[in-house]
């Protein structure tokens, strides 16, 4: 059996940011349990190895964040909770491969995410590469057995019909990303949600296909955390063979992100249905998660751009999609007023945005 030559194989620790999700704190994200035993390995994508004839792509975090949205999409399937319109969309563009299961193309992500040969990328930047091109069919690039890593990276082959694919995935799916303080306790109850985005050391006898041992390694590497058993023992999907391993409990797992993919419309067709309560106003700075929240409501009202990011800062693009929904429902006082422009979200703001989303007004 080959083993790997390599103690790197293309994770980069994240880049600190004080403005990111994180899950069980302020995030833009809504815990959905969608899986009540947090585990996901029936839903296991087709295998997909970033080890290629003549080089290694050191694509392991977009493999293992495609990896990740393929699951998503086998349990949305199972469950039947996408759109029959949006599941014929991605059947005539070429989305199921030939086991009939979603297949996103890898060399896209790796290269559109920045992912630097001989040294990686980053989760925050894989998910925000995903939130900004889409997810595009397994296809979308040209590939060959025999190619080159410097044409493996480079994008001047990548057709314009696959950016314009990947802009309609993202009508139809939104994509959003949250860090998971990497405790036993939390990585278990955010398994419920979705399968999670780890980063871990390579040690010895990784692919001899038993229970792999701690070491004590930096991390280095990044699959998907499928689940976590009885005996604590961490089940991985891999993108080097074996695809399926076992970490010992004791494995060093020292960063995690919980990415979660939602269709745009219920099989009914109706906007997935948000229901918030405002209770306190809100201005132009402000870091909150009701910011979070008021974003939400903005885009169901057409106030904000569809594809507008949820988040916690009352930014500019906040405040011009206050003001529009302010002008739109005719609210005026004072104050509001007074900060022009949308800057201030205040009572009759909220009264009558309670109003149209919970009836309570």
């Amino acid at each position: 059996m080959r083993t790997l030559k390599v103690k790197n194989t293309g994770f980069l620790p994240p880049v600190p940011d004080p403005k990111e999700y994180i899950f069980g704190g302020l995030s833009g994200i809504v815990h959905e349990e969608r899986n009540s035993l947090g585990d996901w390995r029936k839903w296991n994508p087709t295998d997909e190895i970033q080890r290629h004839r003549f080089f290694d792509d050191f694509g392991c975090v977009s493999h293992s964040g495609e990896n990740i949205s393929e699951m998503t999409f086998g349990w949305f399937l199972e469950n039947g909770l996408i759109r029959k319109d949006d599941i014929y969309w991605l059947k005539l563009n070429g989305y199921f491969d030939e086991n009939g299961k979603l297949n996103f193309d890898d060399r896209a992500l790796v290269v559109l995410s920045g992912t630097r040969p001989n040294q990686g990328n980053t989760m925050q930047k894989v998910w925000d590469a995903a939130r900004k091109f889409g997810l595009w069919p397994q296809g979308s690039t040209p590939f060959k057995i025999d190619m080159s890593q410097v044409e493996y990276y480079t994008k001047i082959d990548f057709p314009q019909k696959s950016y314009e694919l990947g802009q309609e995935f993202l009508k139809r799916f939104f994509i959003q990303y949250e860090r998971v303080t990497p405790t036993v306790q939390n990585l278990k109850k955010a398994l419920k949600h979705s399968p999670l985005h780890i980063g871990i050391p390579i040690c010895d006898n990784y692919e001899n296909g038993g229970i792999v041992n701690s070491c004590g390694l930096q991390p280095a590497h990044a699959v998907v955390l499928t689940h976590i058993d009885e005996n604590g023992i961490y089940h991985i999907f891999d993108s080097y063979d074996p695809t399926n391993k076992r970490l010992t409990k004791t494995y060093d797992i020292s960063f995690a992100y919980k990415a979660v993919i939602s269709p745009t419309l219920s099989v009914s067709g109706k906007k997935q249905p948000e229901v918030y309560l405002f209770e306190k106003n809100l201005k132009y700075g402000d870091y909150d998660n009701d910011v979070t929240k008021l974003c939400r409501k903005l885009i169901e009202e057409d106030c904000l751009a569809f594809n507008y990011p949820p988040t916690p800062l009352y930014s500019i693009n906040v405040a011009n999609g206050v003001r529009i929904y302010q002008n739109r429902h005719k609210i005026t006082s004072w104050l509001e007023d007074f900060w022009y422009k949308g800057h201030y979200f205040g009572k009759k703001t909220r009264l009558v945005m309670n109003g149209t989303n919970n009836n309570l007004f």
